[in-house]
Parts: C-alpha cells; sequence; structure tokens
C-alpha cells in the first residue's frame, strides 16, 4: 500500500481538486443517478470555478485538506466552519 499524505489545500490545488470532485461525480456516480443531477454536483471545470475555489481557500471561507499519493492529489477535504 502507497503511503497518503494529507496537507492543507492552496490556490495551487485547485484545477486538481475540481478534477477529481468531477471524476468522482461523473465517473464514480454515473451509474446511479441521471445526468442533469451529476451536472448540478460538479459541472465541467472552468475559469468561474476555479476563481471560486481559490477564492474559498485564499480567503479562508473553507477549511481544505487534500490528499497524495506520490505527489499527486488523489482526494480532497473541506469544513465550511
Amino acid at each position: 500500500m502507497k503511503n497518503i499524505l494529507i496537507e492543507q489545500a492552496t490556490t495551487d490545488n485547485a484545477e486538481a481538486i475540481l478534477n477529481v470532485h468531477y471524476d468522482a461525480v461523473h465517473k464514480t456516480a454515473s451509474k446511479y443517478y441521471p445526468i442533469e443531477i451529476l451536472e448540478n454536483w460538479s459541472s465541467a471545470i472552468d475559469v468561474s470555478r476555479l476563481i471560486k475555489i481559490k477564492n474559498a481557500i485564499e480567503g479562508y471561507k473553507e477549511i481544505m485538506v487534500v490528499a497524495k499519493i506520490e505527489g499527486t492529489i488523489v482526494g480532497f477535504g473541506s469544513i465550511v466552519p
């Protein structure tokens, strides 16, 4: 089993976080929900989504961590205080 490193998310992690979220919704959950619900949960990644998550990280609106295996982000967690 490979080691998993958990660390605080930075704005540099924003695109990887969105990619992990998109894949989790559209690959893992796709057989259980209609596309309309999947798109509502995680739409295509665009500039506005990147700005929104970067602002959340920078403004401490969310406490975010990322999980990394061999330097690659494979998961994330978020708490909204």
